[in-house]
């Protein structure tokens, strides 16, 4: 089951003081992130599945929270809710 993808809508980044600015210039809506959710923006690449995100943040934080699959989940929510990101759809079969 493929995961969460970007939209491809472009976005511009801004970094300052560890927290990074996501701007969807389609809707201009704009999100603030931390660190952790910078890693998070990083890895969803449509091929990962939340779950495999989640464990990723895990492996890099070990003394992460047990809510860290919670925590992702809310973030893709939220990032899907403000149209940053989409579920990708395989188009096997597809004529």
């Amino acid at each position: 089951m493929p995961g969460p993808c970007s939209s491809g809508i472009l976005h511009v980044i801004l970094e300052a003081d560890g927290w990074t600015l996501l701007v969807n210039p389609d809707t201009a809506g704009a999100m603030a992130v931390n660190q952790t959710g910078v890693l998070i923006w990083r890895l969803i690449d449509g091929r990962r599945t939340t779950g495999e995100i989640a464990a990723a943040i895990r492996d890099r934080f070990p003394d992460a929270p047990e809510t860290v699959a919670e925590d992702v989940r809310a973030l893709l929510t939220k990032l899907a809710e403000e149209g940053f990101i989409g579920q990708e759809i395989p188009l096997e079969g597809v004529r």
